[in-house]
């Protein structure tokens, strides 16, 4: 379902000059459900833009989708430690650090810290350095969560 809540509104977020940068469905401590959008935009994100951004998916969802009302709904930035959702989101960030979670443990370790090194769109592989010079190919499916890493 995500998927299709994804394509439905990042044709509404484009229409208004925003990137969808990603889409959550989260469980409230309630027991309600929380659908959280991440938006971006080159000259940055207000409290403004994310109103202006939730009253026309409020929209949306109310006429094209079975979630209506059924829904809670946040909109705010990525942030500066962003996280990384889709192949693009790797390739903009070649260069950069990053903080990542595998599904499966590799060489013993789910958690670490990488640079990405290289993407390759057509195997949907990411090459990390690790520790030292050690290179890991990963395919993108085989990572639980990566957000990027903002050393001061």
């Amino acid at each position: 379902m995500q998927v299709e809540i994804e394509k439905l509104l990042r044709s509404t977020v484009d229409s208004l000059g925003f990137e969808l940068w990603g889409c959550e469905f989260r469980t409230r401590g309630s027991g309600d459900s929380l659908l959280c959008l991440y938006i971006d935009n080159p000259n940055g994100i207000t409290s403004e833009n994310c109103t202006m951004i939730a009253r026309q998916v409020r929209a949306v969802l109310a006429v094209e989708s079975s979630l209506g009302d059924k829904v809670a709904l946040e909109v705010s930035s990525p942030g500066i430690q962003r996280r990384l959702y889709c192949l693009d989101h790797y390739q903009r960030y070649v260069g950069h650090r990053i903080k990542l979670c595998l599904m499966r443990a590799k060489n013993n370790q789910r958690r670490f810290e990488a640079e990405i090194k290289q993407v390759d769109i057509k195997t949907e592989t990411i090459v990390l350095q690790v520790a030292g010079d050690d290179l890991w190919t990963l395919v993108l499916r085989d990572i639980e969560k990566a957000n990027l890493l903002i050393e001061y």
